[in-house]
């Protein structure tokens, strides 16, 4: 069951993972179909009349205009669609499921006549009851708009799982329902490799031409680091898993070298020994791999749950998720249950094939040879943990070698295990001898004559507790940070953005008409859009504020003279995971393509934002408007002049915007309480994962300390034979497994905090590039050294049940 554990935690986060991203890989092939390369503008969308020119200029290329936008249905529910408006008669070259084209089952010439018509895939329409020629009600471009089912997606059932989110509709229709009239957001194109250069010198000022796979590239850059902290904390189960096997295996393998004494005592060899314990140990990691194979698939349906709704909270729609058992996850699984077994039995049965069979017999010699070995496990130790530090500091922009130094601290706090207990025990010692008699005393003999038993449960217990408390802390930070952040930077009263405000902007009437209400003191407003830059695409965001920068906390530059610099033609303020990512500084210049053409950009500053994981570029309105024309309002905060009418604001815009647009009207704590809602799911899987890292530690340690004290069998036995009563025997269990729990409990705190730091500091930095101040929880640390007791002792019930219980002439039997 230990090994199951084990090797099904690793599993469930690969496959979850992975999963995850296969699932957006499948959804987008069907959306981007067979083009090659993509036609877009400097900013959100550009004139359908540039496709015009572009079909003259280059007649034989197989090209297709598109508009994407992610829609939702109106209905009771929270189902998303990817809306596709395309041009049918031109699109069969293009969109493809599988290897089958993508057919139209209904009547093609009602999809190009009538408003509104759109195709869906069967099985979706029939669990909304719903057929060819009704209607549904969805949430299009911040309105609700009625589209007809005029035919399905697909040609079977098979490719349901890749179009049960898809809706597609004539490119006229997608720009009515999301009232993008004259509108389109990108052009598929399908070149070869002698054609590329050509057409590229046909393109209009404002377009670029990128690879269609760029899409998938963009999407896992932008989940590269939630995927890689997923990735540690299955690094840190695999960690716990190969002491729990280590510690399952080697003491299944200790607890016959009284056999192996009796067999090489009769003959056996050596290679014969040896033999016999490696084949046991890989017969039980097979049959726990296969277990944890089997709890890790089944897991992996939960947890996809969570990884889909962060993906979400975060990046962007991913609402077709289908379990897949990765290579990955089966290679891990093969090499923690079966690799690892092996090796944990392969010591041992060096061990007893090394010594004479008469030493097998006795188990102090083992223990005397763990003690003599605890100066060498201090100075790995100590190695261990100076290679951890000078990691830290080499580390520079390098996220694996962050992983490293945390792989090494881990190790080196295991290795430090035998010399704490030992030099615990001498401690505790001079002060039990004062006030306890000598069942204190033989409590303490009992810990430190066991190292053999203990070192490996207690650093297992260690570093799961560690690794939970630690990443627990960096979370608390984080959250702390965060909230402090939005406290600052939401100063405005109210807020107001389209329903989708990813996808559409505030309608020209209502921003017209919340400006003429009273009480209004400020208006300020924020454009988005995405361009391209030289590294790609970026969010650039153009905000009309007071004459102040208040909200923005500046990590760069001198925010005394900001103002005065980001009013400057041609100058920008950058987001500090922008910063990172790009490996820029202030002073650097960054050159987008705007509607004029491409432009250099001069950063003065960088302000610290927990909004975009990739980073943002920052500019004031007049330099915005003077690159970008033709771009709406993306959102608008309102300072009032009576601060307690928030609610009737709020009121009064929702009355206003009813016949216009659908948008979210928010006042600041609203606002803020949501997207503290939004970071504490996105951090739900990582409290789950810890939840299930403790309880596989849990397991380990639970099955280690039974038999660290049913390896007490002789010793009870006398005890029992001179006078000692079962009370004064629970006594001894108890305070060795308390002891052992407390040590467990002040080593975790030190790993708790240098986890913390390097999580905080070098990777979360690396991977994601956000800074904050990491808070050291004293509540959860506490918590952590009574945990680690609780476990100890209710590890020690079952065996002290079980010895007081025998008689104590059957426990000296075999003496």
């Amino acid at each position: 069951m230990g090994i199951a554990l084990g090797v099904a935690l690793v599993v469930a986060v690969d496959i979850s993972v992975i999963s995850a991203q296969r699932s957006f890989e499948r959804s987008n092939s069907l959306v981007i179909g067979n083009a090659t390369h993509q036609v877009v503008a400097s900013s959100a969308g550009f004139s359908e009349e540039y496709f015009v020119s572009l079909t003259k200029a280059a007649p034989f290329v197989p090209m297709v205009p598109i508009i994407e936008a992610q829609v939702m249905l109106a209905e009771g529910t929270s189902l998303g669609f990817t809306l596709l408006g395309i041009d049918p008669l031109r699109d069969s070259l293009f969109r493809s499921v599988g290897n089958a084209r993508l057919d139209y089952y209904g009547s093609l010439t009602d999809l190009l006549r009538q408003p509104n018509a759109v195709v869906v895939d069967r099985n979706t329409a029939v669990s909304l009851g719903k057929t060819v020629g009704d209607s549904i009600l969805i949430t299009a471009g911040g309105r609700e708009v009625s589209v007809e089912i005029v035919g399905w997606i697909g040609p079977d059932d098979e490719t349901s799982a890749l179009t049960r989110h898809l809706m597609i509709a004539d490119l006229s229709s997608t720009q009515e329902i999301l009232g993008r009239f004259g509108k389109i957001d990108r052009v598929d194109v399908i070149l070869d490799s002698l054609s590329i250069e050509l057409f590229q010198k046909r393109l209009p000022i404002g377009l670029v031409l990128q690879e269609s796979g760029s899409r998938l590239v963009g999407a896992q850059a932008a989940t590269s680091a939630f995927r890689l902290n997923l990735s540690l904390l299955s690094m840190l189960a695999l960690i716990i898993g190969l002491f729990l096997i280590y510690n399952i295996v080697s003491f299944s393998v200790v607890q016959r070298y009284a056999l192996f004494g009796i067999l090489r005592a009769l003959g056996a060899t050596r290679y014969q020994i040896l033999l016999m314990s490696l084949v046991e140990a890989l017969l039980i990691g097979g049959m726990g791999t296969v277990c944890g194979l089997v709890l890790g698939g089944w897991l992996s349906k939960f947890l996809i749950v969570l990884v889909v709704q962060t993906v979400n909270d975060l990046y962007f729609p991913l609402n077709e998720h289908q379990i897949t058992l990765p290579f990955i996850a089966i290679a891990k699984a093969l090499l923690l249950g079966l690799v690892g077994s092996v090796f944990a039995a392969l010591i041992p049965a060096l061990e007893a094939t090394r010594v004479r069979p008469r030493d097998l017999w006795s188990h102090s010699n083992i223990e005397t040879r763990i003690v003599e070995s605890i100066p060498i496990f201090t100075l790995v130790a100590l190695a261990m943990l100076t290679i951890a530090g000078l990691l830290v500091v080499l580390s520079e922009n390098s996220l694996l070698i962050g992983y490293l130094a945390l792989a090494c601290g881990v190790i080196g706090f295991s290795f430090l295990t035998p010399m704490v207990i030992t030099q615990s025990v001498l401690v505790l010692k001079l002060f039990v001898s004062r006030w306890t008699s000598g069942l204190g005393i033989l409590a303490l003999g009992w810990v430190a004559t066991s190292l053999s038993r203990t070192t490996v449960a207690v650093a297992a217990l260690m570093v799961a507790l560690g690794g939970a408390i630690g990443v627990g802390n960096m979370i608390e930070s984080f959250r702390y940070s965060v909230d402090d952040w939005l406290k600052k930077s939401l100063e405005a009263d109210v807020y107001v953005y389209a329903t989708n405000s990813s996808q559409s902007n505030l309608n020209v009437k209502l921003v017209s008409a919340i400006r003429l209400l009273g009480n209004l003191e400020i208006v300020t407003t924020r454009h988005v859009i995405h361009a391209m830059s030289g590294s790609g695409t970026i969010e650039v965001l153009g905000v009309d504020l007071p004459n102040k920068l208040s909200q923005f906390s500046f990590v760069r530059g001198n925010p005394k003279s900001m103002w005065v610099e980001f009013n400057r033609p041609s100058s920008v303020i950058v987001s500090e995971s922008y910063m990172r990512h790009q490996n820029i500084e202030v002073g650097d210049e960054i050159a987008m393509l705007t509607d004029l053409g491409w432009h250099s950009f001069k950063i003065v500053g960088v302000y610290r934002d927990y909004g975009s994981e990739r980073g943002a570029v920052t500019m004031s309105y007049n330099n915005f408007e003077r690159y970008w024309q033709d771009i709406g309002v993306s959102s608008m905060g309102l300072y009032l002049s009576l601060p307690d009418s928030v609610g009737h604001t709020v009121e009064a815009i929702q009355i206003l915007s009813r016949d216009i647009q659908s948008v979210n009207v928010r006042s600041t704590s609203d606002l803020r309480s949501a997207s503290l809602e939004v970071f504490d799911r996105t951090f739900a899987i990582t409290n789950v994962l810890k939840l299930l890292t403790i309880l596989v530690a849990f397991v380990g340690v639970f099955s280690s300390f039974m038999a660290v004290h049913l390896d007490r069998v002789r010793e009870v036995g006398i005890l029992r034979v001179i006078g000692s009563s079962r009370l004064q025997v629970w006594f001894l269990f108890s305070v060795q497994s308390g002891l052992l729990g407390l040590i467990t409990g002040i080593l975790c705190l030190p790993l708790s905090i240098g986890i913390a730091y390097v999580l905080t500091e070098v990777i979360n930095q690396r991977a994601f590039g956000w800074s904050f101040d990491l808070i050291f929880s004293l509540p959860l640390m506490i918590e952590v050294i009574v945990l680690a007791v609780v476990v100890a002792l209710l590890a020690s019930i079952y065996p002290a049940y079980k010895l007081t219980q025998e008689d104590p002439v059957k426990l000296l039997r075999n003496d």
